[in-house]
């Protein structure tokens, strides 16, 4: 037994620090594969896909993953579930994918475009859009299916302009951000369409580019514009016709993902491919202030609610959250470490004991522990009059993180294992 421990000793101390501030926990690695995009149906089934046709699938909030082979090559792009049964794999060379079982058997569609298609907006099972770009050249492409794609409708946007996300608002209204590279009238951020994507005009001239767009409502929108290296956001509370610069660094990435899950609080996760730097942030204000949670090449991402979410990386990994990615040791604390935490390794009892100053902290506090799939295994208040005890006598062996927070702040954070069953 010796020696296993001192094994994970060595592991413990090894452990990088951004892991041990961050609640954003990698659940899964697949084989170096590229993964381009996630879909959420629910708190426990979860769609990814990705790069040589990769299809991956759970059931149980990310515990397991299946691998499905839908028998034909597609390289994903974006994939959009409408609900449960009915989903949209979008690709390469003009190739969509479809399954009605819940992703046990996909379908493919072959369009009449050999355009990149990029990304998917169904707010129905069998009505959404998609948008493309040809590959080489600068020029786009929107499709239109109102019988679950057994048809399309082709729209071709005038030469130069490049198209990056598409949000409906609802059957009619919608938007798509936009680049006209034409070198004249290079001011603009959408395409708009009020017909349902019959006719589609640019609209909010002012506006570079547009490369995320994110409503919370028919009313109240976010988007990341594109004003220079660090990107901007910008924010509309009047469905979409005028826009408000709200502030700088959010949104200069070459990949960019935005979603907000109310007015207040917003996500991002974004990669600057050719310096190898990425990351996720996260706003709690509206997009006034952003704190940066956990570094990574971050390709796309879905928040169920504003706790639960994951986010997917270029080398296959998939990380997920289930405290809204709190960052767990605050920088600005003059002490981080109010509680002294032992043993650990431990075996079924953790003993935490404050030597801090009560008046330094909010008095009410409460611990909290996560498996490494973002799970919360123990929750309790601590007493600062005597020694807590945590008691994990039937939880497995492995490491757990933990978190020490009051009512807003998380003021200790780290992780301890856990060597016997």
């Amino acid at each position: 037994m010796k020696p296993i421990k001192s094994l994970y000793i060595l592991a413990l101390i090894t452990l990088t620090q951004a892991n041990l501030n961050a609640q954003w926990v990698n659940i899964y690695n697949y084989n170096n594969t590229a993964l381009y995009a996630i879909e959420c149906i629910n708190e426990d089934t979860v769609f990814v896909a990705g790069n040589n046709s990769t299809i991956l699938r759970t059931f149980d909030k990310g515990q397991t993953w299946q691998t499905i082979d839908p028998g034909f090559e597609i390289h994903a792009k974006d994939i959009n579930f409408p609900d449960a049964q009915i989903g949209y794999i979008v690709g390469a060379s003009g190739r969509i994918a479809k399954t009605s079982d819940y992703g046990n058997n996909w379908e493919l569609m072959i369009t009449d475009t050999i355009y990149r298609l990029e990304k998917a907006e169904f707010i129905h099972p069998d009505t959404g859009w998609i948008i493309g770009t040809n590959m080489g050249l600068i020029d786009g492409i929107i499709l239109k299916t109102v019988n679950g794609g057994l048809t399309w409708e082709y729209y071709y946007p005038d030469e130069d302009i490049q198209l990056f996300d598409i949000e409906m608002l609802d059957d009619l209204k919608g938007f798509i951000g936009v680049l006209n590279w034409n070198g004249l009238n290079d001011d603009f951020g959408f395409l708009k369409t009020e017909d349902g994507g019959n006719t589609w005009t640019l609209s909010n001239l002012g506006m570079t580019r547009v490369t995320n767009i994110s409503f919370v409502n028919c009313e109240t929108g976010y988007c990341l514009g594109m004003l220079g290296p660090e990107g901007g956001l910008l924010k509309t509370i009047d469905g979409g016709e005028t826009w408000t610069f709200i502030v700088n660094g959010i949104g200069g990435n070459t990949i960019n993902c935005l979603q907000f899950i109310n007015e207040q609080t917003g996500f991002y996760a974004g990669w600057e491919a050719a310096f190898d730097e990425g990351k996720i942030s996260k706003t709690e204000d509206e997009g006034v202030t952003w704190q940066d949670q956990v570094s990574g090449r971050f390709w796309d991402m879905d928040m169920i609610n504003v706790d639960t979410g994951y986010a997917l990386t270029w080398d296959g990994k998939i990380y997920k959250t289930t405290n809204g990615g709190w960052v767990g040791i605050m920088g600005n604390t003059k002490k981080t470490n109010y509680f002294d935490i032992f043993p650990n390794p431990f075996n079924t009892k953790l003993f935490l004991k404050f030597h801090g100053q009560t008046n330094d902290i909010n008095k009410t506090l409460i611990i909290e522990l996560f498996n490494t799939i973002g799970q919360l295994v123990y929750s309790n208040k601590l007493d600062y009059s005597k020694t807590n005890t945590v008691y994990l006598k039937n939880s497995k062996q492995g490491f757990y993180y933990y978190t020490i927070r009051n009512h807003k702040l998380i003021i200790q954070a780290g992780k301890v294992l856990k060597i016997t069953k």
